[in-house]
C-alpha cells in the first residue's frame, strides 16, 4: 500500500506521506544513532568475550585446582604415611572397632575413585576444551556477520522506496517532511563510510563489506541527485532553521572525507532554500559567517570550501547577501592557500550575467550587499598584491580574476563611490609594478588589461561626478557636520 501511494505521486498521495510515514521509512533505512550503537555493540561484544573468557578461565582454573588438590592429596598422603610410621607402635596397642574400620575403608575407596576420575578427565582434555570454546566463539561471530549482511540488504531494499518517494513526489511534499530526512541519512552515510574505511583485510572484517559499499553508493546517489534537488511546496515553511543548519554544519565537522562534506554542503543549501525569506535571512547569514570564520582560521577544521561554492552556484542571490563580507575578511586574514580560495569564491560572487538591481527582494538585497562590500574586497586585493606568497604564478591568478570581476562590476554599478575608485587606483599602480616584475607572459598581459580597465573606468567615474555635483556637495556638507 505504501509503495502504491509513493508511485502515485499526486497531491492526494503526497498528503498521506506525513512525518510519521517518513519516520517509518527512515527507521527502515537508517542506522539510528550509529556511533552510540557502535559503541554499545563494542561493549556488548567485549562483555560476551569476557564472559566466554571467564567461562574458559573457570573451566581451566577448575581443572588446575583439581590437579593442585591432587598434588596436595599426594603431599598429605606422604605426610600421613610418615606420621603413621611414627605412630605405628601406638596404633598396635589400640583396639580397633570392626564397624569403624569398614567405614574408613569405604571412604578410602571413594577417594581413590575420585582421584582416578580426575586423572582420566584431565589427560589431554585441555586442548579439546580450548578447541571447543574456539568453535563456539567462531560460530557466534559468523552468525553475527550474517545478521549484519542481511540487515544491510534489507536497508538497501527500503532505500529504493525513499528514492521513489523523492522522485515521484517532488514539489508535493511538505518542507518539514523533506528536512526531517536529512540528518538521519547523513549520520547513516557517515557511519557506513567509517565502517568501510576501518575494515581490514581479515575475512572476519571483509564479510558484508560489499553490501555496505552498495548501500553507501546508493545512499550517496539518492541524497545528491534526488533529495537535494527536491522542489518544495510554496505554502509550507520550516521552523528552527538556525538549529537545523547548525546541526548540518556539526555533521560536516565530523566528516570522514570530502564526499561526506559535499553531501552536508548540499543539505545546507536545501534547508536554506526551504526557509529563506526576509525573516530568516539574518539567521542563515550568521550560520555562514561562523562557517567562513572557522574555515579560514581553524587549522583542524574539516569544513570544505564546497560549502560556500555550492551556495553560490545553487542560490546566488542568497550567497551575495551572506558571503561577501565574511569572504572579504578571509581574503585578508586567512592563510595563504585559503586567501587564494577566498578570491576564487569572490570572483564567483561578482560574476553577474546581468543587472540584479531589479527583481525579487532577495536579488535586490544581494546586489546591494555586493556594492556595500566592494571596498572591502578592493582592500583585500591591495593586501594580496603586497603578499610575496600570493604573487606566485599559481596563486596570483585567483587574485587577478577577482580583480577583473570587481572592476567590471564597479565600472557598471559603483561609478559614484569615490572611496572605491581611490582604492582601485592604488591597486592599478601595484598591478603596473607587478607587470614589470612578473616573468609570466600571462600575468603581464592580465595586469596590463586591468590597468587599462581601471584607468578607463576612473575617467567614467569622474564624468559621473561632474554630472551629479549635488551628491558630492551633500557628502562634503555631511563631512563638515
Amino acid at each position: 500500500a505504501l509503495g502504491a501511494c509513493i508511485v502515485d505521486g499526486s497531491d492526494t498521495a503526497a498528503s498521506l506521506v506525513d512525518q510519521n510515514v517518513m519516520a517509518v521509512l527512515l527507521d527502515a533505512v537508517c542506522i539510528q544513532d550509529s556511533e552510540d550503537e557502535a559503541d554499545a555493540g563494542d561493549e556488548d561484544e567485549d562483555m560476551e568475550d569476557s564472559s566466554v573468557d571467564s567461562e574458559d578461565e573457570g573451566l581451566f582454573s577448575a581443572s588446575n585446582a583439581a590437579l593442585l588438590n591432587q598434588d596436595d592429596d599426594d603431599d598429605e598422603s606422604d605426610a600421613s604415611e610418615q606420621k603413621d610410621e611414627e605412630s605405628k607402635e601406638e596404633e598396635e596397642e589400640i583396639e580397633l572397632d570392626p564397624a569403624r574400620l569398614q567405614s574408613l575403608l569405604l571412604e578410602d575407596s571413594d577417594d581413590e575413585k575420585d582421584d582416578e576420575f580426575q586423572l582420566e578427565h584431565h589427560e589431554g582434555a585441555d586442548g579439546a576444551l580450548a578447541q571447543l570454546i574456539k568453535m563456539k566463539r567462531d560460530a557466534r561471530k559468523v552468525g553475527q556477520l550474517e545478521r549484519e549482511r542481511t540487515e544491510m540488504a534489507n536497508r538497501l531494499r527500503c532505500l529504493v522506496l525513499v528514492e521513489t518517494l523523492f522522485s515521484s513526489m517532488t514539489g508535493h511534499l511538505e518542507n518539514d517532511v523533506v528536512v526531517m530526512s536529512i540528518m538521519p541519512l547523513l549520520r547513516t552515510r557517515r557511519a557506513l563510510e567509517k565502517a568501510i574505511a576501518s575494515a581490514g583485510t581479515a575475512p572476519s572484517k571483509t564479510t558484508g563489506l560489499s553490501e555496505k559499499k552498495a548501500l553507501l553508493d546508493r545512499l550517496t546517489s539518492v541524497f545528491k541527485l534526488k533529495i537535494c534537488k527536491t522542489k518544495f511546496a510554496s505554502n509550507t515553511k520550516v521552523d528552527n532553521i538556525s538549529e537545523i543548519c547548525n546541526s548540518i554544519l556539526e555533521e560536516a565537522r565530523r566528516s570522514p572525507g570530502p564526499e561526506h562534506c559535499s553531501c552536508c554542503s548540499l543539505a545546507l543549501v536545501l534547508v536554506t532554500k526551504s526557509a529563506v525569506n526576509s525573516d530568516t535571512i539574518s539567521s542563515i547569514a550568521t550560520v555562514y559567517d561562523d562557517a567562513v570564520v572557522e574555515w579560514s582560521t581553524k587549522r583542524t577544521t574539516k569544513l570544505h570550501p564546497s560549502i560556500f561554492g555550492d551556495l553560490i552556484q545553487r542560490l546566488p542571490s542568497v550567497a551575495r547577501i551572506v558571503l561577501p563580507s565574511a569572504l572579504a575578511t578571509a581574503s585578508k586574514n586567512a592563510r595563504t592557500f585559503l586567501k587564494s580560495e577566498s578570491f576564487r569564491l569572490i570572483s564567483s560572487l561578482y560574476h553577474l550575467a546581468g543587472s540584479s538591481e531589479s527583481g525579487s527582494q532577495l536579488e535586490v538585497n544581494g546586489f546591494t550587499s555586493l556594492k556595500t562590500n566592494a571596498l572591502h574586497v578592493a582592500e583585500g586585493i591591495e593586501s594580496a598584491l603586497q603578499d610575496g606568497e600570493l604573487l606566485k604564478a599559481k596563486r596570483i591568478r585567483d587574485v587577478l580574476k577577482a580583480s577583473e570581476e570587481l572592476v567590471s562590476f564597479a565600472s557598471q554599478h559603483c561609478l559614484t563611490d569615490n572611496a572605491l575608485w581611490e582604492k582601485l587606483t592604488s591597486v592599478s599602480n601595484m598591478l603596473a609594478a607587478l607587470s614589470e616584475k612578473s616573468p609570466s607572459p600571462g600575468v603581464k598581459n592580465t595586469c596590463n588589461i586591468l590597468v587599462q580597465a581601471i584607468t578607463d573606468a576612473s575617467l567614467e567615474a569622474t564624468k559621473a561626478k561632474e554630472k551629479n555635483p549635488a551628491s558630492s556637495k551633500k557628502k562634503k556638507k555631511s563631512k563638515k557636520k
